[in-house]
């Protein structure tokens, strides 16, 4: 036996070493190795037109990546690195996408989809693989098409454009502009006295400017506003009339009609038929091509039986497009009820902050995107957001937006916080110049505290606004309280926390509101097991679920009332 242990020993003494060896050098070689990249110089053009010039970065396997950083401004995006999660948020046009570093799935909104190549964190900075950008996904977030060519070293992006073409018909007493679209788009018109603009909500058109300078318009200019797109009429003469109607038979053509305050001659028409139509396409533009076609000058007769007047208000003074939105709303549904959804924080308030690091503007904003798809999906109602990323919203200037867009309901959305980390729960709070109790107050003073940020007005000026707050918000306050309680009914049964019912404080954000107004706070962002919930999507899905279950109780409620 002891003879058998001294050879043992001899053996390990001999083999174990080898053993190490060989092992070590199995883990050295199949270790990746060090990611290095190699940068490279890249022009980026717009519809062809040079606009930016960027860095790539190609590894050994000769694989492109930019910087999120640089992709984010030439797409005018945002974009959040949550270390914790390690997750990278980007936002363009209220949509979003989510990648992580060494993860090749990218979730387009809630659709995934697996890339050849996964994102890279070098040092401090994100690189996404150029094969995202050149994905079908990625255009329909962006509203633009890119193409990556790296033998040209060249990033050609092209307007996704949904406005197909615009023609111009002339005669002796009126105008007419026929534009035409890929589908029937939102749209509203504005007048001034020598502009006419047709704003098309979704639209994408061309850049450019068509003179016609004929003695009634001297051109019209098509241009993108956001997710907007901007058709402008410019007149030499004052307008007398403008119609805007939509096609019976084709419902993705829009027509103005511009009668002329004095007629032209029928020599600036082009034809003694009195009519001339110069067809503006505008067809996808090709990398460095301009399709613009002035020469094609047809004669065509214009069918007035073609169309037919439209319920479309036709507002004076080019008014601001916050109401013409709201006038669009209407059309689409007269009795489509407006929600404004208030993403509490933003910006340099990043609001409460978990002991995890989470931050109560990020996850307001979530469940802010979460509850408007839900209302989007539902004709009866139209919302309106007032922050869309991370940006810093003056606790007055949210009130101002509700009440400019005349909205019908406001919610404002947030995560409360106590030095006790074991409290939790779901509340519900409207206004009301006195606390029901010590907690509702210091969450009031929790939430109001990026005041400190805005600036605070005169003595008097605030009791005057007090004043005028409160008579205000009486007037709603019997419905903001019904609204309350349905939401607090329906919210802490589907997230498993504590129903910590409906209280009354002084919220700034509330104050001055023309319509009722609740706030809400979903969870205790400072309870360790809640912050972890408020992270996770499905409960940022349920919470949205609640209050939007909460508002359709509380409208079949008012319907019921009104139908005795």
């Amino acid at each position: 036996m002891v003879y058998q242990l001294n050879l043992m020993k001899i053996i390990a003494k001999a083999v174990l070493p080898t053993l190490f060896l060989f092992c070590f050098g199995v883990v050295a070689l199949s270790a990746p190795a060090p990611q290095t990249l190699t940068r490279k110089n890249v022009s980026v053009f717009l519809d062809g037109q040079s606009i930016d010039e960027i860095d790539t970065y190609q590894n050994s396997r000769s694989e492109y990546f930019f910087s999120i950083k640089d992709i984010a401004r030439i797409y005018n995006a945002s974009f959040e690195w949550k270390p914790i999660s390690s997750v990278v948020t980007m936002r363009v046009n209220n949509k979003r996408l989510d990648f992580s570093p060494d993860n090749k799935t990218v979730l387009f909104g809630k659709d995934p989809r697996d890339m050849q190549s996964p994102s890279r964190l070098v040092g401090n900075v994100i690189y996404i693989p150029a094969e995202i950008l050149s994905t079908k996904e990625f255009a329909q977030i962006t509203d633009i098409n890119t193409r990556w060519i790296p033998a040209q070293s060249r990033l050609a992006l092209t307007y996704n454009l949904n406005v197909k073409s615009i023609e111009y018909i002339a005669k002796t007493t009126e105008s007419q502009i026929i534009v035409e679209m890929s589908q029937a788009f939102e749209y509203t018109v504005s007048r001034s006295s020598r502009t006419v603009l047709l704003k098309i909500l979704r639209g994408k058109a061309k850049n450019e400017t068509i003179e016609i300078n004929n003695g009634a318009i001297a051109n019209i200019a098509s241009k993108n506003d956001g997710r907007i797109a901007v058709i402008s009429v410019n007149l030499v003469q004052d307008i007398k009339v403008v119609r805007a109607t939509r096609s019976v038979v084709s419902p993705d053509k829009i027509s103005l009609i511009i009668e002329h305050s004095k007629p032209i001659p029928a020599s600036q028409t082009g034809t003694s038929a009195q009519e001339v139509k110069v067809d503006i396409p505008i067809s996808p533009i090709e990398e460095g091509q301009d399709n613009t076609d002035l020469s094609n000058l047809t004669l065509e007769k214009f069918d007035v039986q073609s169309v037919r007047d439209e319920s479309v208000a036709i507002v004076d003074d080019a008014s601001s497009f916050t109401e013409m939105a709201a006038l669009s709303a209407k059309n689409k549904n007269k009795n489509a009820k407006l929600i404004i959804i208030d993403a509490g924080h933003g910006g340099n308030d990043p609001g409460a902050v978990g002991p995890g690091g989470t931050k109560e503007k990020d996850i307001a904003l979530e469940i802010a995107y979460e509850l408007k798809r839900l209302f989007d999906r539902n004709k009866d109602y139209t919302v309106v957001l007032t922050r869309k990323d991370d940006a810093f919203i003056p606790l007055a200037e949210r009130t101002n937006i509700a009440n400019e867009q005349r909205g019908d309901l406001f919610i404002s959305i947030h995560c409360n916080a106590n030095i006790n980390r074991k409290i939790g729960g779901f509340e519900v709070f409207l206004l009301s110049e006195r606390a029901s109790d010590a907690e509702a107050l210091a969450t009031a003073n929790l939430e109001n505290s990026v005041i400190e940020l805005e600036g605070k007005p005169s003595p008097q000026l605030a009791r005057i606004q007090r004043m005028l707050w409160s008579m205000m918000q009486n007037e709603y306050l019997n419905e903001s309280a019904e609204l309350s309680s349905f939401i607090a009914a329906v919210a802490p049964g589907r997230l498993k926390i504590q129903n910590r019912g409906v209280k009354q404080a002084g919220f700034y954000v509330l104050r001055g509101t023309q319509m009722p107004a609740v706030l809400v706070e979903v969870a205790f962002i400072s309870n360790y097991s809640e912050e972890a919930r408020l992270k996770d999507r499905r409960f940022q899905q349920s919470a949205a679920q609640s209050i939007y279950d909460g508002v359709l109780r509380y409208y079949d409620r008012k319907n019921m009332q009104q139908r005795k």
